[in-house]
């Protein structure tokens, strides 16, 4: 066992500052890409089957990982449990709900670019939940991504499915936002496998029940095959790769630089929503971009830059 405890306890040790931040990127770029194939999924699963099938998919990958590589794990503790339910509870099933029903009502470009907030709703989010200070520098990309989120709304005229689509996307972006910072304040004995799993098999047994009332078999059944390789996706590399990343570097790195980080994911899932939907981009979106942008490169500045 000892040659297979390699990948499991090689993970428990601490990153430095400039290898975590490279696994918190990495991860947010697999959840940017999330946002393309939860639009394939979402025109075949309902919500809550799709986030059930992305977790089944992610637990039956991770429980082997965990055993070959570390056995069972002990039983974590209660304040260790509760950590870990609200992470699956936050950014696993009601940021997949949220974010499928929003893609319904919403374009993969437009969707990326309400998910650019994220750094900004991190940051704000980071004063009361990790007693960060709330400074000029936060404040102004705050309203720079308002500002952005006016545009997005504005855009798209005052028909259509309208307000609707972008608030569902922008419900996904706090539940993401806290899901980040539970991650700071989640325990650290805990290895990123096992806490992949924990918070993954947390993630199916919540959505399982709701899935249940979906009539769930008749949707599997008539499934594409590109509907099936959009869950492939989703429970493969984006929840068991971007889950290990996130947990095995988000110990290394700052709330600040988490924020910066998820930054990557509205441009991964812009930039793929334009090059794999072949979804325009109108000029408003653009616009909107720009503000995003600057709110990203406000906030990645050090402190004392910042005025």
């Amino acid at each position: 066992m000892t040659a297979l405890s390699s990948p499991g306890n090689s993970l428990r040790r601490p990153f430095g500052p400039s290898a975590s931040l490279l696994m918190v990127c990495g991860a947010f770029l697999l959840v940017g890409s999330s946002v393309v194939a939860s639009k394939v999924v979402t025109a075949a699963f309902p919500p809550f089957t799709a986030t059930a099938v992305r977790f089944a998919i992610a637990v039956g990958l991770l429980i082997p990982w965990m055993v070959l590589s570390q056995g069972w794990p002990a039983w974590p503790g209660r304040r260790a449990v509760l950590a870990l339910g609200l992470q699956a509870l936050t950014g696993c099933v009601l940021f997949s709900v949220l974010l499928l029903e929003g893609l319904r009502r919403s374009g993969g470009v437009e969707a990326g670019l309400t998910l650019g907030t994220l750094p900004a709703v991190v940051a704000l989010l980071a004063v009361p939940l990790l007693g960060e200070r709330l400074d000029r520098r936060i404040g102004v990309a705050v309203l720079l991504a308002a500002g952005a989120g006016a545009l997005l709304h504005g855009g798209k005229g005052a028909g259509g499915s309208g307000w609707l689509g972008p608030v569902l996307l922008f419900g996904a972006v706090v539940c993401e936002a806290l899901f980040t910072l539970l991650g700071k304040r989640a325990v650290v004995h805990l290895s990123p496998v096992v806490t992949a799993t924990a918070v993954s098999f947390a993630s199916l047994a919540l959505s399982l029940g709701p899935a249940l009332t979906e009539q769930p078999l008749a949707a599997l059944s008539s499934a594409p095959a590109a509907a099936w390789l959009g869950a492939l996706w989703l429970g493969a590399p984006v929840t068991v790769g971007g889950f290990v990343l996130f947990h095995a570097g988000v110990a290394g790195t700052s709330g600040g630089a988490a924020g910066v980080a998820s930054a990557l994911v509205p441009l991964s899932a812009a930039g793929l929503s334009a090059l794999l939907l072949g979804e325009a981009l109108l000029p408003t979106d653009l616009m909107a971009g720009a503000l995003v942008l600057g709110a990203i490169l406000l906030l990645a500045l050090p402190t004392g830059k910042a005025g």
